[in-house]
């Protein structure tokens, strides 16, 4: 019974997905009733005209309805959650982490809860009057002035949002996170397609808080579990699942737990990533200092497990390896054969261009270049790619020095 209930429902979806193409929008809002309990899903409310033309020009200009009216909610509801494509609509299996349309046939969704629904991703977008995804595989350039020779700076990861301020030409001027300037106005989605691509962009991150020392990270979800390592107080975490007192974790493709009180988890989207100058201390050479500014090159390129390409994708060692490699430096594959090469030094003796190395179940499970002012640049995991992250953001258990003399 349950899996022919399933199939119904999905039989349902396709029936409404149908009548949406072919008896549009307001069609589709009449029908709502008669998905499943009329008493508990959307009444059919008439929509008045300048409100629904409003609406469509807010929906074309990727911009969130301002109306009050109820009608106009839930419709702006249903828009938020629907399916975005052919093969979401088959996904009745993932109705409540899809954020489909699906949601609407699980058989306790009530009006309140697709709205809550809808309110909580409509949240998410509410600073973007004017929203805008990079749409690029890698990473845009963002620049001071409309020139490709104007100065970096900052960089607007694949699918992170921004807001359009105005456009100039072939580029359009915009604000993400703490960073403002032009890009190539041709590398961004906008209106619906973007928001389309933002849905699909969300993630979850658990922000640690902690009145003093780390926050211990648990190979499972019991205090008693052996710990993996501990992480820095304000460090984000990316989160797979919250699980009522535990909120299960990736920690550099490790997963882990940490203790829901001590965390504040939230969904957000990917904004830009600043690009500041490094200023570096005495003793520090133009070998190290090129490596670093090098490595830095390629933030916000993907992490790919096994993989050794900057531009295509490279985990933690295989990004060290190459990296060093550029410079005449060879290096084992893994991180934990790396290191054993070199001589060990103390993290407060740490140059850049030196290794730092994390452990997790007792061994050492990551690496990442230290590049001065406590910071490391990594390739962190396949949500952060390749990063900058505070270099106490999880317990180092290792530095090595693996450029002597230079």
């Amino acid at each position: 019974m349950q899996n022919r209930s399933k199939k119904n429902n999905h039989n349902r979806a396709r029936g409404i997905a149908c009548g949406f193409a072919v008896c549009g929008m307001i069609a589709l809002v009449a029908m709502l009733p008669i998905m499943r309990d009329p008493s508990q899903l959307f009444a059919a409310e008439a929509i008045p005209e300048e409100e629904l033309e409003q609406y469509q020009k807010d929906k074309e200009e990727g911009k969130k309805t301002t109306s009050s009216s109820s009608a106009v909610q839930k419709k702006h509801a249903y828009e938020i959650l629907k399916p975005l494509t052919e093969e979401d609509e088959k996904k009745s299996e993932d109705v409540l982490t899809s954020g489909g349309a699906m949601t609407l046939y699980s058989s306790d969704t009530t009006e309140e809860e697709y709205l809550a629904k809808a309110k909580e991703q409509d949240k998410i977008f509410e600073e973007y009057t004017n929203i805008g995804i990079a749409n690029v595989s890698d990473t845009l350039n963002i620049r001071k002035s409309p020139d490709t020779k104007g100065t970096l700076v900052g960089r607007l990861p694949s699918n992170a949002v921004c807001n359009i301020e105005s456009e100039e030409g072939d580029w359009s001027y915009i604000t993400s996170g703490e960073v403002e300037g032009y890009v190539k106005t041709e590398y961004l989605a906008t209106g619906q397609e973007a928001r389309k691509l933002a849905q699909d962009a969300i993630q979850t991150k658990a922000t640690v808080h902690v009145d003093e020392g780390n926050l211990t990270v648990r190979m499972e979800a019991d205090e008693k579990a052996d710990a993996l390592t501990a992480v820095a107080n304000g460090e984000e975490l990316e989160v797979e699942e919250a699980l009522g007192n535990w909120v299960k974790i990736n920690l550099d493709n490790n997963i882990a737990f940490v203790n829901a009180d001590y965390v504040t988890v939230e969904k957000y989207l990917r904004t830009a990533m600043t690009v500041t100058e490094l200023i570096y201390g005495s003793g520090v050479t133009s070998v190290r200092a090129e490596l670093c500014n090098y490595a830095q090159q390629f933030i916000g390129n993907p992490y790919v497990w096994g993989g050794t390409s900057l531009t295509n994708g490279a985990d933690c060692s295989g990004f060290v390896q190459t990296i060093f490699a550029t410079y005449g430096v060879t290096l084992p594959r893994v991180a934990a054969a790396q290191a054993t090469v070199g001589t060990p030094i103390s993290l407060s003796e740490a140059l850049p261009g030196d290794l730092v190395f994390y452990s997790g179940g007792g061994r050492i499970d990551h690496v990442g270049i230290y590049i001065g002012n406590g910071q490391i640049v990594n390739a962190a995991s396949r949500r952060s790619g390749i990063c900058i992250k505070a270099v106490g953001y999880r317990t180092v258990t290792k530095v090595t020095r693996v450029l002597p003399g230079i």
